[in-house]
């Protein structure tokens, strides 16, 4: 399997949220206390720069709550990372309470040179935000940090991921994403990670579900200029009611990573779980030789259930047992 430069990293900073998302793959929480240190964010990003990345994303947990991310976002620019992302669930702490950060904490991400902001956001109403989060007033808070984002010339995503509780609601969410200004929204696909394993039960599609959502998806799919709909690889199933439907290339392992807090180096974010398809650990030897071996059980997994235009998970979780195989390596 051919390898290239790489492109993108994902880059988790921390393991502590505000948030209990109830479909959490990092079971992130606020008891929760992992940070990676700053020095080792820099050598990370300096190794990144030297493979040619151009794509990082920080990501955790709340990226929000890292007392450096200010420093980081100025470090990946200064590096010359061409594209500098920030996914978030809009939610810090202060004192005791949850809330979201002002509008000088937005303007700071923009001096300091983000380039885009996402906000995971899993309803167009309060009560349906505020129960899969679990958090009272999440819902206000998050439509706070976008209004904030859009005012300071940032640019704003939305994380949708649809499950049994929302899906229906994709609609209504778009739309207020249109009224909010939002640049794009971002459609992800529910894998059994962390409280989503847990939750699969009350989460997960069932098949005529799925196939009602693939429906609505292609509906929505580019009526929209702004916000625009993105979909992945994982979603080009939907070739099947629509052949012009354009492909998307599965990037896992072969021009991005993701690399957790603990350190360990995935393919992607939707093998983090899955410990026998890492390739190495940051804290035990640098990214740039990581990178230079193979994603070896992960390219013979995808050679089994994948292709350039699948998603190589998507296939395992269709293929295999996934659930029962999450149970029995006790990643959870």
């Amino acid at each position: 399997m051919l390898r290239g430069p790489l492109k993108e990293i994902v880059l988790d900073l921390t393991d502590k949220c505000p948030a209990k998302c109830i479909y959490c793959s990092a079971e992130a929480g606020p008891y929760n206390s992992r940070f990676l240190n700053v020095a080792k964010v820099f050598e990370i990003l300096d190794d990144a720069s030297k493979l040619g990345a151009e794509i990082i994303s920080f990501s955790g947990g709340e990226p929000l709550l890292h007392p450096d991310l200010i420093s980081i976002i100025m470090y990946a620019k200064k590096l010359g990372i061409r594209d500098v992302r920030l996914f978030t669930s809009g939610l810090i702490f202060n004192g005791g309470n949850i809330t979201c950060p002002d509008e000088i904490f937005f303007k700071k991400l923009k001096m300091a040179g983000l380039d885009k902001i996402f906000f995971n956001l899993q309803g167009a109403v309060e009560s349906l935000h505020d129960s899969i989060t679990q958090v009272n007033g999440a819902f206000s808070h998050v439509i706070r940090g976008i209004e904030l984002s859009v005012k300071n010339g940032l640019y704003v995503g939305v994380q949708f991921v649809p499950m049994k509780p929302n899906w229906r609601t994709f609609p209504e969410l778009v739309d207020l994403c249109a009224n909010l200004s939002v640049d794009e929204v971002g459609v992800l696909r529910f894998v059994p990670h962390g409280r989503g394993l847990v939750n699969y039960k009350i989460l997960e599609l069932d098949a005529n579900e799925y196939r009602e959502f693939l429906r609505l998806l292609n509906d929505l799919y580019g009526r929209y200029t702004r916000p625009r709909i993105r979909a992945g690889c994982p979603w080009n199933e939907i070739r099947s009611i629509n052949p012009e439907w354009p492909i998307k290339y599965c990037s896992a392992g072969l021009s991005m990573c993701h690399i957790l807090v603990d350190g360990s180096v995935s393919p992607c974010s939707a093998s983090k779980s899955i410990k026998e398809l890492h390739a190495g650990n940051i804290f035990n030897e640098r990214l740039t030789d990581i990178w230079k071996r193979r994603f070896q059980k992960f390219e013979e997994m995808k050679k089994r259930y994948g292709s350039s235009t699948e998603c190589s998970m998507q296939m395992y979780y269709t293929k295999e047992n996934a659930k029962f195989y999450y149970k029995k390596q006790a990643v959870i």
